[in-house]
């Protein structure tokens, strides 16, 4: 196979030791993508303006997707802008037989929630104008005077109200078919209203090409991302959370998941027309994927609504409760998702880690040797964003999978990339006992880069580097599989200035100007954990250490709640204004109180009065003429 070349290429893949810090600055600009870049028959240019269908959501063509079930069966999700029956028609490639699968259709609705994202991203152009937004929630135009619904909000934020159906989502018609008798390594051709759409199961024994990717989003630099993947031809893609940065605008689900195909960094590079996609239908239409949820498929109002109802995971398959962790035999890999937004306090994950250990210890390694485990929030982190928020997780988790001789997992959540040492970690330091850790959060999104890392660079950290790229990990027999990071930041050649969207897709300091070329490589050996001494180890493991505290204090300019510099600015002069508001309306109040104490002062002529004198009777005392009596309110 031409991708697998030779085994000595990949002995002389670096081995980094000591640990890099890469100082590539990743670019700034980017945008995300124009509902009149998804080549859609259903797209509208502002909420207000709905044109064909948009309250019923961007029924874009098919928005197709594989989902990796077992190795017999796979789950295919599509949508249609109306109700029509779930049938399904497909084939075995070269079969003349057509068989027909029936499966399930549902629609729901949400309520929308407005994140500033929508028109003040940290990176790129805004999908909205502020005066887009405010239309949409201004609700004068149809409710009457009186009404309850009835608002013009100038800054909407965060979800909406209930009582304004304009803010109200209704989704396309999602459809759910489960095609089984399927075998590894065969092409499978499926009938929709839009074509013939075809997908070719994972091979059953080596080489098997995992495709690795999280926190994707919907710029440009997403588009590259999933171009480059496709360029890679795996036999499965992991997306390890946070797929369409909806944040609670439900809309932006459908406009991720239909596409032209990505164009390839050669044709852009010849000047082709670039016409950007939604990223997703284009790739995983035709090769299968497993993905796992992250913040922003439960926070933002998401609550894991959208994500569940529109990407299936083989829960059922896997004896799971939820579908929110899952495992699947991906040939010779067994692959575990994990929740990372679970209740880890005071066990209230107990459901998960007992389904955890329960999977893990009937894994029969004869048949699948490679254990990966993916999640969204990283166990290591060397960056100040997101620091240490997964550790109540790996205080508990992280003996589990070295019991059970993980030995490699995936994660995201950091928009930056950080590959652990290559010989494995556990307990925060190198041990060859340990898994491999590959922190994948630099898919392309919105929010932009996070390059506050912690010094000094901890032991077990080997190669980190703010900027975007994918990953792929090739398992090539039972002891061995070699992995790379290629980073696809393009940018013009006028550097320092990047032009994401450039014809000319150069990457800064790569040698000869390729946009994707691997910029960290490894070779993973499971032989060296296979040792008598880590098999001591795994009988009774050592539990871990918490990290200290105040290690890698977070910065909060680069967690997901800090607003944007637009925002920030806008809150500023938002507070100004308030404080000046309070300030006019207090001396004001003053102003009448004063009004209303002078109105009570009375003049009075003197007087007499007796005043109690020691030792007998009273005494006359002339009130002087100045004086006056206020009478208390």
């Amino acid at each position: 196979m031409p991708r697998f070349k030779t085994l000595a290429l990949l002995v002389a893949l670096r081995h980094t030791k000591a640990g890099t810090t890469s100082d590539y600055a990743r670019p700034s600009r980017a945008r995300d993508l124009r509902a009149h870049e998804l080549g859609c028959s259903y797209t509208n240019t502002a909420p207000t303006t709905p044109g064909d269908d948009l309250f019923r959501g961007f029924a874009c063509d098919s928005q197709a997707h594989v989902s990796f079930a077992s190795p017999t069966s796979a789950i295919l999700s599509y949508v249609t802008p109306d109700a029509v029956p779930t049938e399904l028609r497909y084939k075995r490639r070269g079969q003349r037989l057509w068989r027909t699968a029936f499966g399930d259709a549902r629609s729901y609705t949400a309520l929308a929630n407005v994140d500033p994202m929508l028109w003040a991203p940290t990176m790129g152009e805004p999908s909205y104008t502020l005066d887009e937004v405010r239309a949409a929630a201004n609700t004068t135009s149809w409710a009457v005077p009186g009404s309850a619904s009835r608002r013009a909000p100038p800054y909407p934020r965060w979800l909406q109200s209930y009582n304004d159906p304009a803010m109200i989502y209704s989704s396309p018609v999602i459809h759910t078919v489960t095609l089984t008798e399927l075998e590894a390594g065969e092409t499978y051709e499926y009938e929709l209203a839009d074509g013939v759409h075809e997908f070719r199961m994972p091979p059953a024994t080596y080489p098997v090409r995992l495709g690795l990717a999280a926190d994707v989003g919907q710029t440009v630099v997403s588009n590259r991302s999933f171009a480059k993947l496709a360029a890679l031809e795996p036999d499965a893609v992991l997306l390890s959370g946070d797929l369409s940065y909806a944040d609670g605008w439900p809309w932006r689900w459908d406009s991720r998941g239909r596409g032209v195909h990505p164009l390839s960094p050669r044709r852009l590079r010849r000047g082709t027309p670039r016409r950007f996609g939604a990223l997703a239908s284009p790739l995983l239409s035709r090769v299968p994927v497993l993905v796992t949820g992250g913040n922003h498929e439960v926070g933002s109002s998401e609550a894991w609504l959208h994500y569940l109802e529109r990407w299936p995971t083989p829960y059922r398959e896997a004896r799971s409760t939820s579908p929110l962790y899952w495992s699947a035999d991906v040939g010779p890999v067994h692959v575990v998702a994990l929740n990372s937004y679970d209740n880890f306090v005071h066990g209230g994950d107990r459901l998960q880690r007992s389904w955890l250990e329960d999977d893990l210890s009937k894994v029969d390694r004869a048949a699948t040797p490679w254990l990966i485990v993916m999640m969204h929030a990283p166990f290591y982190n060397s960056n100040s964003a997101h620091a240490l928020e997964a550790e109540l997780m790996r205080l508990t988790y992280e003996p589990l999978l070295l019991k059970y001789g993980v030995d490699v997992v995936l994660s995201g959540h950091v928009h930056a990339y950080e590959r652990s040492d290559a010989r494995g970690i556990y307990d925060a330091q190198p041990n060859a006992c340990g898994p491999v850790y590959l922190n994948l959060g630099d898919g392309g999104n919105r929010e932009g880069g996070e390059a506050a890392w912690v010094a000094p660079h901890p032991e077990w950290s080997a190669f980190r580097e703010s900027s975007f790229g994918v990953g792929a990990l090739d398992i090539i027999n039972e002891t061995h599989a070699s992995y790379a990071w290629h980073r696809d930041a393009c940018g013009a050649s006028t550097a320092p200035h990047y032009d994401l969207a450039a014809n000319d897709c150069a990457t800064p300091h790569d040698a000869g100007g390729a946009p994707h070329v691997a910029i960290d490589a490894i070779v993973l050996r499971r032989d060296l954990r296979a040792s008598p001494s880590c098999a001591a180890l795994r009988r009774n493991p050592p539990s871990v250490s918490p990290f200290p505290d105040g290690w890698g204090t977070s910065n909060a300019a680069n967690d997901d709640d800090a607003p944007p510099p637009l925002i920030r600015e806008r809150r500023s002069v938002e507070l100004s204004l308030v404080a000046i508001i309070l300030g006019t309306a207090a001396s004001f109040i003053l102003g009448i109180c004063a009004a209303a104490l002078t109105s009570r002062v009375t003049r009075r002529p003197s007087e007499t009065i007796l005043t109690p004198h020691k030792g007998y009777g009273l005494v006359d005392e002339k009130r002087s003429p100045d004086s006056v009596i206020v009478e208390m309110l």
